[in-house]
């Protein structure tokens, strides 16, 4: 069954696309976030409610806020090389568009949920790869390596999600009542 999970996003309901290169291996996740409006500010609310406005999406839950999102996860517990930060963007990392960025040295494997601007919805829904690159060497701004994070049945899937999210996801959460402590 379609419901959220502890980490926010939606079990039941996502596109995975996989990449590996030699012992690396990455995961990107297109999938609904969902987040408490009561752990919100005005401005995060504001934005979902104008991403979403743009993409069809109404969503009218007493508590929960819900965008699109990517969810990312790789083993790169600790850098392969001089890298000192990640970026996943579009496009060419000496122009890219960025979608998010995190430090190399956390200790702990790369993970992160990143809600998505309508105009990145749109680039991932038409096909456009999603890349993942190192970044450090001697200056710190340097790309080390890229990793192309592809799925198959990117285009297809993007759109079935994003046309629950329109049309029958509002219905499925209003059903929803999530547990209070």
């Amino acid at each position: 069954p379609l419901q959220p999970t502890t980490d926010g996003q939606l079990g039941g309901g996502r596109t995975i696309g996989y990449a590996r290169v030699g012992n690396v291996a990455v995961s990107l996740s297109f999938s609904p976030l969902f987040r408490e409006k009561d752990q919100m500010s005005v401005a995060e609310l504001a934005r979902y409610d104008v991403i979403n406005d743009s993409l069809g999406i109404a969503i009218d839950h007493p508590t929960l806020a819900v965008t699109p999102a990517f969810g990312i996860r790789a083993a790169l517990n600790e850098p392969l090389g001089t890298e000192t930060r990640y970026v996943l963007h579009f496009d060419d990392i000496n122009a890219p568009e960025i979608l998010w960025s995190g430090p190399a040295e956390s200790g702990t494997p790369l993970e992160a949920a990143i809600p998505l601007g309508a105009a990145h919805v749109v680039r991932f829904r038409a096909g456009d790869p999603v890349i993942l690159t190192a970044i450090g060497g001697a200056d710190g701004n340097e790309p080390e390596y890229s990793i192309m994070i592809g799925n198959v049945n990117q285009t297809p899937a993007a759109t079935v999600l994003l046309n629950y999210m329109a049309a029958q996801m509002a219905d499925d959460l209003s059903r929803y009542e999530q547990p209070r402590d």
